[in-house]
């Protein structure tokens, strides 16, 4: 398990409000979708890393 400290959280990159999952920097994925908790965004967006 990664310390917390190594670890980055994940962005949307339409307004950069915060959503509450973590990546470390050697991290591989697609596919993932989030939405965002900004009730003026609320887009969906893809976490590829």
């Amino acid at each position: 398990m990664a310390d917390i400290r190594e670890m980055k959280k994940v962005v949307c990159p339409y307004c950069g409000t915060p959503v509450n999952t973590f990546y470390v920097k050697d991290a591989k994925c697609k596919g993932v979708f989030f939405k965002c908790k900004n009730k003026k965004c609320a887009k969906q967006f893809e976490l590829k890393i």
